[in-house]
């Protein structure tokens, strides 16, 4: 956090410093550092907050798949239901 503080960390948080830490993960290496930062970036609030406040069954709701024809779903929507779309490059104008 100091290093954050002082200006010296990412060109991000140099711009906005942290105001309070709210939730901490160690890594051994840099690249899974960024990686987990990464993927935590993409997720949405709710998910967030669930981590922080350490609801791992929040975090598991929030985390399953809504897409209709994801694997888990199966058996949930009737085949009526679901449109499958093919598209060519060709259909798409640039």
């Amino acid at each position: 956090m100091n290093v954050h503080w002082n200006g010296n960390g990412a060109n991000f948080t140099k711009k906005h410093p942290p105001i309070e830490l709210l939730y901490v993960e160690e890594f051994q290496r840099i690249d899974q550092a960024f990686y987990r930062e990464k993927q935590i970036q993409g997720w949405s609030r709710a998910k967030k907050e669930a981590l922080i406040d350490g609801d791992s069954n929040k975090l598991k709701e929030l985390s399953n798949c809504l897409n209709i024809s994801h694997y888990s779903n199966k058996g949930i929507y009737p085949a009526s239901d679901i449109t499958i779309i093919s598209k060519t490059k060709a259909d798409f104008k640039l």
